[in-house]
């Protein structure tokens, strides 16, 4: 006679599936509360390009580095508006959020 089991296998599968559902849950809210929060949209974009653009990590473009956004170059001096030979990340979200022309 077969002896009766607290589970059924189907049972046992679903307990299983919840609990390996329930940590990759778990581990993925995890993740996300201790990365950092990127600014949001367009900020980021442009955050990011500057960062990247910034190879000695200043927080400021040189005419070199500004060579490394496309179109940035020729537009320095009319992006770096307190005229001090460089380009802050303000002065270049102010400049990206203007319509090119």
């Amino acid at each position: 006679m077969k002896q009766p089991t607290f589970l059924t296998s189907f049972e046992r599968r679903s307990v299983l599936l919840f609990a390996g559902l329930s940590l990759v849950a778990a581990g993925q809210a995890f993740a996300q509360s201790t990365a950092p929060k990127p600014a949001t949209g367009e900020q980021a974009d442009v955050s990011t390009v500057f960062n990247q653009a910034d190879t000695n990590g200043d927080g400021r473009l040189s005419r070199q580095e500004a060579q490394a956004i496309p179109g940035l170059a020729e537009r320095f001096d009319a992006v770096d508006t307190d005229k001090d030979g460089a380009i802050s990340l303000q002065e270049l979200s102010v400049a990206m959020s203007r319509p090119a022309g």
